[in-house]
């Protein structure tokens, strides 16, 4: 098998780029009142962590947690992407690096002003492709970039993003969307090539069915609203290095749909790792080869 010469239908909307640029265009009118607070719980005696609250798409505030190494200049930073229904704290802080861990609206401490819930957040305004959940979730990730772009102490040619599953997806999808992201580094990504992933997954086709035929009596009405959001739309406008890892006995994100996204990279620099044994969730090697990977890269 070589699930690097897969190939899959392209169902790209012609208004695509248009489509997301005008998303663009509507954050940047957002003014994103940055607000920082010490968090003492997470903060050691190396490195201070700061709660961040922002505005994104809509005025929506969403939260994270922002790392800051003391006493340290031009230094590389890692946005970190969260799973679908996570809540994203952090973890693995180190000195020599900064870090930004992101919770998009809907999850953690970014409820304010959207909580559909879950189950219900896949299926959160899927009425029309402006009104989906996702739109303002991927802007999240554009506004969490343009915070680090604020930070004094962060090489800005030294942003790299990384997340699992829904991580993975956003990681794809800010990659592509900003090219202000200099490496990329998502695992199982989900919300790929959709009309293949509900001929093989039960989940999370068992949520969009029912509503989809409530609503709109047929499945293929629905690929009308998701294929602005499928990933592997957006990967051939990726040109910064890749690595991705996968389960191959993942059935929540199954490697065809991550290779569906993968195999679209614009990337030269790209490479994939397998773990033949591992389902969705990877072994912690795979989080220190990551890492490893980036701070190689960066120096």
């Amino acid at each position: 098998v070589a699930p690097d010469s897969l190939q899959n239908i392209e169902h790209t909307p012609s208004d695509f780029q248009n489509f997301w640029q005008q998303a663009r265009s509507e954050l940047d009118s957002v003014a994103p009142e940055y607000k920082l607070s010490i968090n003492k719980k997470y903060s050691s005696d190396s490195v201070d962590v700061y709660d961040v609250e922002m505005r994104s798409l809509g005025n929506v505030r969403v939260n994270g947690y922002y790392a800051q190494p003391k006493n340290k200049t031009n230094l590389p930073v890692i946005l970190h992407v969260q799973g679908y229904s996570s809540v994203m704290t952090p973890s693995g802080l180190r000195d020599s690096v900064a870090q930004f861990f992101l919770n998009i609206r809907g999850h953690g401490n970014s409820k304010k002003d959207v909580n559909p819930g879950f189950p219900g957040y896949l299926l959160k305004g899927l009425d029309s492709a402006k009104n989906y959940i996702y739109r303002g979730a991927y802007m999240d990730c554009i506004r969490a970039v343009d915070f680090i772009f604020t930070r004094s102490e962060i090489d800005t040619n030294k942003i790299a993003i990384t997340g699992g599953s829904q991580g993975g997806a956003l990681s794809f999808v800010t990659a592509a969307l900003d090219k202000r992201i200099k490496l990329c580094a998502p695992d199982v990504p989900f919300l790929s090539n959709f009309r293949l992933y509900f001929q093989i997954a039960n989940w999370p086709f068992n949520e969009f069915k029912p509503y989809a035929m409530s609503r709109f009596k047929s499945v293929d009405s629905l690929y009308s609203v998701l294929d602005y959001f499928d990933v592997s739309h957006f990967t051939p406008q990726i040109t910064c290095p890749v690595m991705m890892g996968v389960g191959l006995y993942d059935d929540v994100c199954p490697p065809a749909i991550n290779f569906s996204a993968y195999n679209n990279l614009s990337s030269t620099d790209k490479k994939y790792i397998l773990y033949p044994k591992s389902g969705h969730g990877l072994p912690s090697e795979q989080y220190n080869i990551k890492m490893d990977w980036i701070l190689k890269h960066f120096n």
